[in-house]
């Protein structure tokens, strides 16, 4: 209740007004640029907010690049569920094929599976970076402009998941890249898959979390109990 109070009060807002940011997307009034500086706690003197996207849908997904120059590394950052559309692609849990992505991405997915709602969610965001290229820009080339910086993709909830594939479809590009997930979904990726990644991609989940547990199987044995 108190979150729109404090974030007209803080400095980074008030300077904002007068300034509007051509690499944040659907932010007019500025408000969610400045929550996620406020709310990230982003040093501006250390961390630069290279690119944010706030549009958010069935397929659209709010994500923002940053560039971290103390521990050299640009990081992707995906949000996790919010609205309403976010918490209808959870319930898809239909399986999809992974054939098509692997052969697009550099990686086998013959006879691998995942998450439909949040594959769809993570190819909008495949292709939105490579529309923009920041990324690239940043990282690859004869002279990037965070020469020797690592790749790093982040998310909670549904965004730990979106990043969690988004780390398998740009791991052939950027080799050295790392994924954290908090408290991801249950059911994201079929077994084999899954285990080839315990190499880049590391899952963190508090106690006893209710959706890093989320499945077809859980959820009917849940319906089962409760009706008996």
């Amino acid at each position: 209740c108190t979150g729109l109070c404090r974030l007209c009060c803080i400095n980074g807002y008030r300077k904002m007004k007068h300034h509007k940011n051509e690499n944040v997307i659907g932010d007019g009034t500025g408000f969610n640029e400045a929550a996620l500086l406020q709310e990230a706690r982003i040093d501006q003197s250390e961390v630069e907010l290279v690119y944010a996207q706030f549009h958010n849908g069935i397929e659209e997904a709010p994500y923002c690049i940053i560039s971290d120059h103390v521990w050299k590394s640009v990081a992707i950052v995906i949000r996790g569920s919010l609205s309403i559309e976010d918490f209808v692609l959870d319930t898809v849990f239909t399986p999809d094929h992974l054939e098509d992505v692997g052969n697009e991405c550099g990686f086998d997915g013959t006879g691998e599976y995942c998450h439909k709602g949040l594959l769809a969610k993570t190819q909008w965001i495949y292709q939105d970076l490579k529309r923009h290229g920041i990324v690239e820009r940043l990282l690859l080339g004869d002279s990037p402009e965070c020469k020797d910086y690592r790749l790093r993709i982040a998310g909670h909830s549904l965004g730990a998941g979106c990043a969690a594939i988004l780390a398998l479809m740009l791991r052939n590009k950027y080799p050295d890249l790392r994924c954290l997930c908090f408290s991801p979904p249950g059911g994201l990726l079929s077994e084999k898959t899954a285990t080839s990644c315990r190499s880049f991609i590391q899952s963190f989940v508090t106690n006893n979390e209710v959706i890093p547990r989320l499945s077809i199987d859980s959820l009917e044995r849940l319906r089962n109990e409760v009706l008996d």
